[in-house]
């Protein structure tokens, strides 16, 4: 009787003792050393620590240690995803897609970041990015092509593969040019390209499946950001008068 006893006090006291153990796990392991760091010294340490990872761990790692040193000091965003992403370029868009989840009004600004840094792995830091942060998936493709020269191609496949419901749209604006490979915004311009993107995503994906007011994406062109007044906003095509000939 004493056996049974001790058998079920047994089971009552692991059964805490195994949620204890769960919660402990699912502490960030980065958050006590990242929180340590002065801010000027925090984006290096990050990079450290996922460049120092192995190979198999370093998207988990890399996941945490964003996290982590954006929890210590939020607005080092940018810097801890740049360091990252030129110590391991294959982390950049893990790097950028987590910070954008985190903070999505920094979007843009975390995937320039991410692709200065990493430009061969410009396509993928604005796939990661947009999954993040659906909204911004237009203006962070035209941020991204216009500072990686050269990326607008690799950008528009990397969409229309990740996202199907992109896919004829911009395949659709890529038959209409002739001559060189237009820069991403032109492409992304094109109404067929918006149309597609607004309509409901049969895959499930988590993707642009949601278009915001359209702005022109124009190369160089982001939309305006705080104030809305439409007068002081440049939002329909460009008019320039032609010369008199001589």
């Amino acid at each position: 009787m004493k056996r049974i006893a001790a058998i079920v006090l047994g089971f009552v006291c692991f059964g805490p003792l195994s949620g204890v153990a769960g919660d402990a796990q699912k502490v960030n392991p980065y958050s006590v050393v990242l929180s340590q760091m002065i801010p000027a010294e925090l984006p290096a340490k990050a990079a450290e620590l996922v460049k120092g990872a192995k190979a198999l761990d370093r998207s988990v790692t890399a996941e945490n240690v964003v996290k982590a040193a954006l929890q210590a000091n939020p607005a080092s965003a940018c810097a801890v995803v740049s360091s990252i992403s030129k110590a391991v370029s294959e982390m950049a868009p893990t790097a950028a897609g987590t910070a954008a989840e985190l903070q999505p009004e920094q979007a843009v600004a975390l995937a320039r970041a991410a692709a200065k840094a990493a430009p061969s792995k410009a396509a993928k830091i604005v796939v990661a990015v947009s999954q993040a942060v659906p909204s911004s998936w237009r203006v962070v493709a035209v941020a991204v092509s216009d500072a990686v020269p050269g990326s607008a191609q690799p950008i528009l496949a990397a969409l229309a593969a990740a996202f199907p419901d992109l896919s004829a749209g911009i395949e659709k604006a890529l038959a209409s040019y002739t001559g060189p490979f237009p820069v991403a915004g032109l492409t992304l311009d094109q109404p067929g390209v918006v149309l597609v993107a607004s309509a409901p995503a049969s895959t499930g994906a988590r993707g642009p499946s949601i278009v915001l007011p359209y702005f022109p994406l124009r190369h160089g062109f982001t939309p305006p950001q705080g104030n809305n007044d439409p007068q002081q906003h440049e939002t329909g095509p460009r008019h320039y008068a032609v010369p008199t000939p001589p």
